[in-house]
């Protein structure tokens, strides 16, 4: 095996070392080309022969000499040699052909176990897979099942919601009907006591035409009441009240939640707390000191005394309503029928009482007889009642109105629904019964002449950043000053001002530890105060 080449010589050191990788493709290819090549290599030496043959002939001829010189044997021989090299250069054109077409299958076989490498790496991935399939396979059955699951919630969903209609439908009728039926009953009420009254004053100007006795009011000079209220005003007006300046004293913790009530007794000796930790306490005004306590199962919201002192009326969140017998602090009498939060209450006198909750209703009660003779509803909230011990009662509203009603019938007399821009806290009558001072979260004092019905004051209160919802306005007994709690400039205050529309600005102000809620006035002149966080405290003027 000589001149071979390198190709070859690769392939034969392949061979040698018996790399069977590289062997067996090439088996074939070297067997067939040493084929070729051992023919090639005897029609060359054929060729040669033939070559030498003809050039010792072309020798002869020119020599003239030997009978080879035919030039006709010498035209076969260069047919043959030219017949041998087409021959041989077919073969090597072959030999070239089945190289290249087995270069190009070994280049598809090495193509081809690259791409089982490949598949038996997918295969590998594929096995791997094959848990998490098994898994998607359970997971696709659990989504399956949640689907139907959750159309099914759907449709009950779908069906609550269309009960949830129906029954609102329902309350809102039920609702009507049993305001409509509380409308009736209270109509029903006021009519036998309308028709009580006038067999009573039938009764008497029957006994008294008996008696020869002429009808009393007959006699009664109507200007006499605007004549005493006047001077009732002329007498307090010169018993000028000083500003509290200091505290004289203080109880805390008299309470364990914040304080929502505070009444004064009408001789000034006692007042009562009430407060959301369920208790009514009892004070002495002089001396600070408890004096009792009334026990309750909910919340107080109000404590109010009647004008006689006699009793004590105590309400709470629940609804409830009892009034308490002053000489030994006991039970006379439970007003039952408000189903809601009591807002509001006053006396119109010892023997009747109104009272309004958060369902936005008011009563009006018969104490003896421990019945509602009245009930008005009103479109918005109650916030505060107060009244001035006539005819009129005066409400705070959450849609920031003033409204007054008429003590007897509970009929509106007059509404002020754009008294203030806010929540009114809290209504409070005069003195002298003929104004009254509203507060509001807008941050306002305003005084009222129910006369006319017309802003007399108003008052911006200074730096106020806000107060309580049910924070509670007052005036001192002179009608001079007006006092509420407020926080402002950060800071826990109560605020006093004068009620002169010609000098309503801020007088003084007395710095408060807790936010406070609550204020009022006593006769002598110093100012309770009761707070967020259950503590009371007396301002005044030491002597």
């Amino acid at each position: 095996m000589t001149d071979q080449p390198p190709w070859m010589l690769h392939i034969h050191a392949a061979i040698t070392s018996r790399n069977e990788k590289y062997v067996f493709p090439f088996e074939r290819i070297i067997t067939g080309w040493q084929s070729l090549h051992d023919l090639s290599l005897k029609q060359t030496a054929e060729i040669a022969e033939l070559k030498l043959q003809k050039s010792e002939l072309q020798r002869q001829v020119r020599n003239g000499g030997g009978g080879g010189g035919d030039p006709t044997y010498i035209r076969d021989l260069e047919g043959k040699v030219s017949d041998l090299q087409d021959q041989q250069r077919r073969w090597i054109d072959d030999a070239r052909i089945i190289i290249d077409t087995q270069k190009e299958k070994t280049s598809l076989q090495e193509e081809l176990q690259r791409n089982q490498k490949v598949t038996e790496k997918l295969q590998e991935d594929v096995d791997r897979l094959r848990p998490f399939e098994e898994s998607c396979s359970v997971l696709q059955k659990e989504r399956t099942h949640l689907d139907s699951e959750l159309t099914q919630l759907r449709k009950e969903h779908a069906v609550a919601i269309r009960e949830r209609k129906d029954l609102a439908d329902e309350n809102i009728i039920l609702t009507d009907t049993t305001l409509k039926c509380k409308q009736k009953e209270a109509e029903s009420l006021n009519e036998n006591n309308d028709l009580k009254r006038k067999i009573q004053e039938l009764s008497s100007q029957l006994t008294n035409s008996q008696a020869g006795i002429a009808d009393p009011t007959m006699f009664v000079d109507p200007h006499e009441n605007s004549r005493s209220s006047q001077f009732q005003v002329q007498q307090d007006t010169r018993r000028v009240m000083k500003i509290p300046t200091q505290l004289l004293k203080e109880l805390p913790g008299c309470h364990t939640n914040d304080v929502t009530s505070i009444s004064v007794h009408p001789q000034g000796q006692l007042f009562a707390s009430g407060s959301s930790d369920r208790l009514v306490k009892i004070w002495n005004t002089k001396c600070l000191s408890e004096k009792n306590v009334l026990r309750h199962t909910t919340g107080i919201t109000h404590v109010q005394f009647s004008p006689s002192g006699d009793y004590l009326l105590a309400c709470t969140s629940d609804g409830a309503a009892d009034i308490y017998g002053t000489a030994n602090w006991r039970v006379t009498t439970q007003l039952v029928g408000h189903t809601c939060k009591i807002t509001g209450t006053c006396f119109g006198d010892d023997k009747t009482v109104l009272i309004c909750s958060a369902n936005r209703t008011i009563k009006r009660w018969d104490i003896a007889r421990t019945a509602c003779t009245k009930t008005t509803l009103c479109w918005s909230s109650f916030q505060d009642l107060a009244t001035n011990g006539g005819s009129v009662v005066a409400s705070a509203h959450y849609d920031g109105g003033v409204r007054f009603w008429d003590t007897q019938t509970v009929n509106s007399v007059e509404e002020l629904t754009n008294a203030h821009s806010q929540q009114v806290t809290s209504v409070c009558f005069s003195s002298c019964g003929n104004k009254v001072l509203s507060s509001s979260k807008d941050g306002t004092l305003k005084l009222w002449d129910i006369r006319t019905y017309n802003a007399i004051l108003s008052t911006e209160l200074s730096n106020c950043e806000g107060m309580l919802s049910n924070a509670k306005a007052c005036l001192s007994p002179d009608d001079c000053f007006m006092a509420i709690g407020v926080v402002a400039n950060g800071e826990n205050q109560i605020q006093i001002y004068d009620t002169k529309p010609s000098s309503s600005k801020l007088r003084y102000t007395l710095p408060s530890s807790e936010q406070v809620c609550q204020v009022a006035w006593l006769d002598s002149g110093s100012l309770l105060s009761a707070g967020s966080s259950g503590s009371i405290q007396c301002w005044g003027n030491p002597e």
